[in-house]
This record gives structure tokens, sequence and C-alpha cells, in this order.
């Protein structure tokens, strides 16, 4: 038997290989989940056209078959409908803070 020598450090030859084998799986499990994922958003179609604060709203392009008409009559019925979730959500809160519908307990 082979004694170790206390002062020992260092891989040995099969532990490098085996770490650069674990490294190029990693690396090579990665590389094809990033190519399969930017296959699939490259081909799904875009749902609506994104603006950032430094492009105007008029250079944004409209999707395909809608008019400015119809995107306004969309973004007016979702703000009625925020307005209201709102509005609810205002009753809500103080029908739970009002402190008239809490009891108390007799001492």
């Amino acid at each position: 038997m082979t004694s170790i020598k206390k002062n020992e450090r260092g891989f040995s030859p099969v532990e490098i290989v085996v770490s650069i084998v674990i490294i190029v799986a990693i690396v090579a499990v990665g590389w094809y989940v990033h190519k399969h994922h930017s296959k699939t958003v490259a081909t799904q179609p875009v749902a609506a056209a994104t603006t950032s604060s430094s492009t105007p709203a008029s250079a944004a392009p409209l999707p395909s078959g809608t008019s400015n008409s119809a995107l306004q009559s969309d973004l007016s019925s979702v703000s009625n409908t925020s307005s209201q979730s709102n509005a609810d959500l205002t009753t809500a809160n103080s029908s739970i803070n009002d402190q008239s519908t809490m009891t108390t307990v007799p001492q």
C-alpha cells in the first residue's frame, strides 16, 4: 500500500480531467438552452408594440390591422376597468379600517 505524505497538495490528473468534463457539460447544456430559447423567442409573434420613455409614442409602429381609434378605445376601456378596481380596493380598505365595524369584547 502507498502512503500519503503529510504535505501532499494539488489535483491529480484524473481529478483535472473530471473537472474539465463537468465544466464542458455545463457549458454545452447552457449553450443548447440559449440557442433553443433564442430560436423560440424569434418565432413568437409580438403581442403589442412597446415604447420607451426616450422614444415618442408616434414613432412606435402600430401592429398590423389596428387603427388609432381602436387603440384609443382599448386604452379607455382598460383605464375605466383600472379606475373601477381602484375604487373597489378603496372601499374594501375603508371597510377594513372602519372602527365602527369592529366588535369589542366585554371584560
